[in-house]
């Protein structure tokens, strides 16, 4: 029950109904962002299994070794955070 005086005295059910909105579209984006990390998370999963797996014999190919690369750790942090943007302007342009 919402509190007859503050904030929501005057507002009436309408927003009610639009915080309610919203909330439902929040977590629906929630849900959709946790299902790509899923995936993500399988796809790297099965991607280090496969290369630990087919380095491991040492008389089999051996990869390179490096200790750090700029590009590397740029792509990685600017890929995804991409990705989470266009995200949620798409979502946040489908809600309004």
């Amino acid at each position: 029950m919402l509190p007859s005086s503050g904030c929501w005295s005057d507002t009436g059910p309408t927003a009610l109904l639009l915080l309610l909105n919203t909330a439902w579209w929040l977590d629906q984006l929630m849900n959709f962002n946790m299902a790509i990390i899923f995936v993500g998370v399988l796809h790297c999963e099965h991607l280090l299994f496969w290369f630990s797996a087919k380095y491991l014999s040492p008389c089999g190919p051996q990869g390179d070794v490096f200790c750090h690369d700029n590009r590397l750790e740029i792509v990685w942090t600017v890929i995804p955070s991409i990705v989470l943007a266009v995200i949620i302007a798409l979502w946040s342009a489908h809600v309004e």
